[in-house]
């Protein structure tokens, strides 16, 4: 006959293996933002995420009305230039000019239409 305490003991070993497996993933899958330099849990490869991000850009480019109000699309377009202008000069000041090629600024402005029911 087996003891309780010999039971308990062997059905903790999965649970702090899992705890062990967990902490592990999350070393292990931690990545540091470029502009921020904090630490980031990272669950696919950046390529694999950029490829993503520009098929569904390309997608909502293709469904959406690209606005012809002038006064808002040069808003957009002022506010993200600055944006860009200040993203390119942290990375100067900070010693990775050499990732600025990598950006590609594209700002756009579309028309926001209500679902058709």
């Amino acid at each position: 006959m087996k003891s309780n305490l010999t039971d308990k003991r062997f059905h903790c070993i999965p649970r702090y293996t899992a705890v062990i497996m967990a902490t592990l993933l999350l070393f292990i899958g931690c990545a540091e933002v470029p502009i921020t330099q904090r630490k980031s849990l990272k669950l696919m490869p950046g390529n694999q995420l950029l490829t993503l991000s520009l098929q569904q850009y390309n997608e909502l480019l293709k469904k959406s009305k690209l606005s012809t109000e002038q006064a808002k699309v040069q808003m957009v377009r002022s506010v993200g230039e600055k944006i860009a202008r200040s993203a390119e000069a942290f990375l100067r000041d900070s010693g990775r000019e050499n990732l600025i090629k990598n950006y590609k600024w594209e700002f756009r402005t579309s028309r926001l239409t209500s679902p058709r029911r």
